[in-house]
């Protein structure tokens, strides 16, 4: 599952939580951060693979690259590779997962510099 965190930067909203995932598709609320109360004004969906096409991009922008593959028995990898890191690799049951396992490491390599 994505961290709502990752969800949020790749987005580019206030994800306030993520609902349900139903099919291929992901349903999540965002706030208006100028309303004071804070309260849900949307529920959006998008689709898990376009999602994780988007993580993808987003990583190579970090400079990291994804190279994802689905073995004889189905299980998706994801090969994450920098110039500056070691190579990792995060599996799932399905690519997307892979994706965002891969995703939310980044996310803390990205923390850990700062």
């Amino acid at each position: 599952m994505i961290s709502r965190e990752l969800l949020s930067i790749i987005e580019e909203l206030d994800v306030t939580r993520i609902c349900i995932i139903k099919e291929d598709y992901l349903y999540y609320k965002i706030t208006d951060l100028l309303n004071e109360e804070l309260e849900d004004i949307a529920t959006i969906s998008i689709n898990l693979y376009e999602l994780a096409h988007k993580i993808k991009i987003w990583a190579l922008d970090q400079d990291y690259i994804f190279k994802t593959f689905i073995d004889y028995c189905g299980t998706a990898f994801c090969y994450v590779s920098s110039a500056t890191k070691e190579n990792f690799r995060y599996s799932g049951n399905t690519e997307p997962e892979a994706i965002f396992l891969a995703g939310k490491w980044v996310l803390e390599q990205m923390k850990d510099e700062r």
